[in-house]
Parts: C-alpha cells; structure tokens; sequence
C-alpha cells in the first residue's frame, strides 16, 4: 500500500511541476517580479498600489502626463485595473493633443490603452 502511495505522489507532484513548467513558459515573465505578479492574477489576489495610483493622478493634474504614466505603470504592472488603464489613455490622448498639432502615435497608444480598460471593466462602460 505505501509504495502505491509514493508512485501516486510521484505523479501528481511531476504533473505539477510540469503545469508550472507550461505556465512560466506561456506567460514568458522577464523577472521574479513578473512571475510573482502573474501569479497573484492568477490566483485572484491582484490588486493596484493605491499610493502610486493616486501619485500619478497628482501627477495628471498637473499636466505631467508621462511623469503620470511611468506612475501608473509602476502601481498596475500587469495592467489589469480598468481606471488605471483609463487613466494611461486619457493621459496619452492629452499629450498627444496639441493647440497647433496633434500626434498621431500617442493617439494610437491611448486607443490601445482604451480597449484595455474597456476590455477589463466590469460592465464594459
């Protein structure tokens, strides 16, 4: 009985290991940092950094967009909040939008951030 126990084990803890496996090479983190952010989506635990969320607001009105980008990215780095990913493409479409002229790249990015944060809100609003 015990040896069909270790055998059973053996499995299960080689079928783990190979999800994990699967799992780190489907989602390609760059850093431990990443790995333990993917994780935390995944497990349901995700949640932005209020502090830099709110330092990159304090930012925005004072029209420091990309001081106010660099802030959100660093308070939702798995770009998963739907604000915050409003808030990145609203600051882009302001940069980009000029009294004299309009930048069509930031333009594009904030559409990008756009449909993130559609993508991601609750009610699609």
């Amino acid at each position: 009985m015990q040896r069909k126990v270790i055998q059973i084990a053996g499995v299960v803890w080689t079928l783990i290991y190979a999800s994990f496996i699967v799992w780190i090479y489907a989602t390609e983190p760059r850093s431990f940092k990443e790995v333990a952010t993917n994780s935390q989506v995944a497990a349901g635990t995700y949640e932005v950094n209020q502090e830099r969320f709110y330092n990159g607001l304090a930012l925005f009105r004072r029209d420091q967009f990309r001081a106010a980008r660099d802030e959100w990215a660093a308070a939702d780095p798995a770009q998963k909040d739907s604000r915050a990913q409003f808030y990145v493409a609203y600051a882009w479409y302001r940069e980009g939008w000029g009294r004299v002229y309009y930048d069509n790249a930031f333009f594009k990015q904030g559409l990008e951030a756009v449909n993130r944060a559609i993508s991601l809100a609750p009610t699609a609003r």
